[in-house]
């Protein structure tokens, strides 16, 4: 519990007699907490959610997958109705071939086609910087049930009102110690000895652990230029292919974006890049967060 509750608590039974209140400012309150963790957490990962009608062929969905390569084929998709994101009336979504851990199936797709479905897509630019959609996980195509909707867009609304109300909290635990941490990293000139002295603070910052990660968040939106663009983290997955994962990183944000997904496992928009829809996917992570331990 933060230090501004434990302040009025003690006030309250007359046993903080000497306590001093912070010079900063006091927290807004809590906003109601997400009626589905696990939904809220989705829709902030998904730039695009709709309502549509996938056409999916099933015989050459199984033709490609059993291929030695398989591709990506491109599922027409009509769409009804857009809950999140800009989406045209018809798009088409890439999706892989061949039966993964982290996709929906080719039997669920099949399954979908000519049905209304939910759909929860992550979006990128092909080389012609026209827009492709993806599915991102396993679970992001399923029944548009009414009541399903509904939740999407209670819960979008619930992290609108987050994000309009949402302001900077100077008393978050770690909140100087990482203040002063990424300003030694604005420090740092190009030259010998600056990308070393760069990956000391990164794993400085990640040896905070979660606790940190509201303060992170709340000194993310950093666009200052790195004397160095990289970062390297240590692999913790199970199944890592890699000892060490290396980014490409341009801003101190973006630095602070992959030592947050280092930390939670968690990413927003991308894994390693300050973007507009990742500040307000931390954003709102982060407000959760601290009011579920609060």
């Amino acid at each position: 519990m933060r230090q501004l509750v434990c302040i009025a608590l003690c006030v309250a039974a007359a046993s903080c007699a000497g306590m001093q209140k912070p010079e900063t400012h006091p927290s807004p309150a809590c906003p109601p907490p997400a009626a589905d963790p696990a939904l809220s957490v989705h829709l902030l990962q998904s730039r695009v959610v709709v309502v549509g009608v996938p056409e999916a062929d099933a015989q050459k969905l199984a033709a490609e997958a059993a291929k030695d390569r398989p591709d990506y084929l491109a599922i027409p998709v009509k769409v009804a109705e857009v809950i999140k994101g800009e989406a045209p009336t018809t798009l088409s979504v890439m999706h892989y071939a061949r039966d993964v851990a982290y996709l929906p199936t080719n039997a669920a797709l099949s399954a979908h086609s000519g049905q209304n479905s939910l759909m929860f897509l992550v979006e990128s630019s092909s080389a012609t910087g026209q827009s492709q959609f993806y599915f991102g996980r396993p679970d992001s195509l399923g029944d548009a049930r009414p009541e399903a909707v509904v939740a999407l867009k209670s819960e979008l609304a619930r992290q609108g009102n987050i994000l309009k109300s949402w302001s900077r909290d100077q008393n978050l635990p770690h909140y100087r110690e990482v203040g002063a941490l990424i300003g030694s990293l604005a420090s740092i000139k190009a030259g010998p000895g600056a990308r070393d002295a760069q990956q000391a603070i990164f794993q400085q910052i990640e040896a905070l652990g979660e606790a940190s990660v509201p303060a992170i968040v709340a000194q993310l939106d950093d666009r200052r230029a790195l004397a160095e663009q990289q970062i390297s983290l240590v692999n913790h997955s199970t199944n890592a292919f890699e000892g060490v994962r290396h980014y490409v990183v341009y801003s101190i944000g973006d630095a602070l974006t992959a030592i947050l997904n280092q930390i939670t496992g968690a990413y927003f928009d991308s894994y390693n890049r300050l973007t507009d829809a990742s500040l307000a996917g931390w954003r709102i992570y982060a407000t959760d967060l601290v009011c579920k331990g609060a």
